[in-house]
């Protein structure tokens, strides 16, 4: 598609990078205009997107290298070149999760209060991401398809392989931005419903994992088997899933056992 978004005087800006960064910015915006609803201080969210944003990039990065590590040890300077692609969802969204956890909870935020005000806006982040960096770029491609809606991918600085260039594919990338999208606009209907803190963050965990390990099915990059055909990142889905239904079981719990609750 369109890999490098302009130049300016030799100076290369990628997609990629713009995508990352606008998905980051419009994230953050709509949480800290949302955070006084939810009785949390909007300038909590500005100090915490720092935090977020250093969480997102190591672990997104480290969790790529580690899936492509015959490939960095042979050209490890490879693996700093981050404009040009290359961030494994889980793996941001541990690193974000853990070091917005540690700014939470050194400011004495409840924690799940926080992370639902994060959830929606997580998912609007995703698809802008997915639909903006990925697809643009040319990673994360899908398998070959004659399906009305494959899409070909025909600039040579993009990141499909040789062997798929011309080749119609499965927009997988779009696939996970429909994903986001949904996820976004159904955790704000929900937003108002929730019976207590901590909801909307087991139900992302559970909508995104499921969601995500069918659309693996769909992904064209190989050698990303784990566990015998399933592949790493299903592996993960079924442990996010898990870690969701026990948030959604604890909070379900926690809120009927509270006075007025039974």
């Amino acid at each position: 598609m369109y890999p490098v978004l302009f130049e300016i005087w030799g100076l290369k800006f990628h997609t990629y990078g713009v995508a990352m960064a606008t998905a980051f910015i419009v994230a953050i915006y709509l949480c800290s205009r949302r955070a006084p609803k939810d009785g949390i201080d909007p300038n909590l969210v500005i100090d915490a997107a720092l935090w977020i944003f250093v969480g997102t990039l190591l672990g997104g990065r480290l969790a790529f290298i580690l899936e492509h590590i015959r490939e960095y040890r042979q050209f490890p300077l490879e693996a700093l070149k981050i404009w040009k692609g290359g961030l494994v969802f889980y793996g941001g969204f541990i690193g974000a999760v853990t070091l917005a956890g540690i700014f939470v909870w050194t400011r004495k935020i409840p924690l799940f209060k926080y992370y639902d005000l994060l959830a929606p806006y997580v998912g609007l982040g995703y698809a802008i991401h997915r639909a903006g960096g990925c697809f643009m770029a040319g990673c994360c491609y899908g398998k070959p398809t004659d399906l009305p809606w494959g899409v070909t991918f025909h600039d040579r600085r993009s990141l499909i392989p040789d062997d798929l260039m011309g080749v119609s594919l499965h927009p997988a990338q779009l696939y996970e931005a429909m994903n986001g999208l949904a996820l976004f606009f159904l955790l704000l209907l929900l937003r108002g419903r929730k019976k207590a803190d901590g909801e909307l963050t087991a139900l992302f965990f559970l909508i995104f994992a499921v969601n995500r390990f069918i659309i693996e099915y769909f992904r064209g990059e190989k050698g990303r088997e784990l566990w015998g055909s399933l592949t790493t990142v299903q592996v993960e889905s079924i442990f996010l899933f898990a870690l969701g239904l026990v948030i959604f079981l604890i909070v379900r719990r926690k809120h009927g056992t509270q006075p007025g609750h039974q």
